[in-house]
């Protein structure tokens, strides 16, 4: 399985993201022996939700062994459906302070 880093910037189209987003860093993980075509699916699902895919910045060949505990749901998900994707998002709105919230 392949794991990619590839930063991207919102489409101006894409309803799904704040305004103010400016880019994100993403973890593409990909189920598929071949460098290119892995990173030709991971740009390709990208694109499909709404952002533009720019540089790859790490491309690795991982194991199921080589994977850190906190990852396993995301190379599980990979194994079971070609594909899963975290997005790190930069920009936007500052939250005031006290205004966080969790997400789970």
């Amino acid at each position: 399985m392949f794991i990619f880093t590839i930063t991207a910037k919102p489409y101006p189209n894409n309803k799904d993201v704040d305004k103010d987003v400016t880019g994100a860093s993403i973890k593409a993980w990909i189920n598929f022996p071949e460098r290119e075509a892995a990173e030709m699916v991971a740009n390709f699902y990208i694109h499909q939700n709404g952002w533009g895919p720019e540089n790859t910045t790490e491309a690795l060949w991982v194991e199921e062994k080589d994977i850190a505990e906190e990852d396993r749901e995301f190379y599980r998900e990979a194994l079971e459906y070609g594909s899963t994707f975290i997005f790190n998002i930069w920009g936007g709105k500052p939250q005031a302070a006290g205004d966080e919230t969790d997400e789970e």
